[in-house]
């Protein structure tokens, strides 16, 4: 399983000749189609201006909203989390849980409070977790280490905090690391990882956009 991040909520997961793309930003990259493999995009929210799946419907799976899908033999389920947002009151943000190659991988998307024990039992035994940081809209530090606690990942891996390349300097993430009380590495540009090599300890991997 290779992991990278193209900045922003959007992370690509590469998984033999199949790729799966959380939350495509607008004008993302998009990857090639390799032999019999297949592209999965999930989309956590309706936000044009921080999601635009339209240019992918020709080329991939396009996943919004709850649900158990299955795609070629990967597993996703969608977890709905509402937000606390007084001008949608309906609207809900979806996490995804990927289940590939014995690892299962989440997506907070924009989750704003900690979780219920209802979602976080539909979401199961997580091993890596996509975590927004910031607090514009998203969680914010402390709280992203509350729920980050909920879930009990081996590896944590931010989004929102900056797509600078500051990396574990930048204030948003010394907070983070400092709340959940676990150092970050040195940024790297993408993580390669299988089941054997998950940590026995939580780490926080901190990676440099890629888009």
């Amino acid at each position: 399983m290779e992991i990278r991040w193209l900045g922003r909520s959007t992370f690509e997961i590469r998984l033999g000749a199949s790729t799966v793309v959380f939350d495509p930003f607008p004008h993302a990259p998009r990857p090639q189609v390799v032999g019999e493999g297949v592209i999965v995009v999930t989309a956590s929210h309706p936000d044009p201006s921080r999601i635009d799946v339209e240019p992918w419907r020709k080329i991939a799976r396009v996943l919004e909203g709850p649900g158990e899908y299955e795609v070629a033999g990967l597993a996703i389920r969608g977890v709905p989390a509402p937000r606390s947002d007084p001008d949608e009151a309906r609207a809900v943000n979806t996490v995804y849980v990927l289940e590939a190659e014995r690892i299962a991988v989440c997506h907070l998307g924009v989750l704003q409070e900690r979780l219920s024990s209802q979602a976080l039992q539909m979401i199961g035994p997580v091993d890596i977790v996509f975590s927004p940081a910031n607090g514009d809209g998203v969680l914010g530090p402390e709280e992203a280490a509350a729920v980050i606690r909920q879930i009990d990942p081996k590896i944590v891996i931010p989004m929102y905090y900056g797509s600078n390349g500051s990396g574990a300097d930048s204030p948003l993430m010394k907070r983070l690391v400092s709340e959940i009380g676990v150092a970050a590495a040195d940024p790297i540009p993408r993580l390669v990882i299988d089941r054997g090599h998950l940590p026995a300890e939580m780490r926080v991997v901190v990676l440099r956009p890629q888009g």
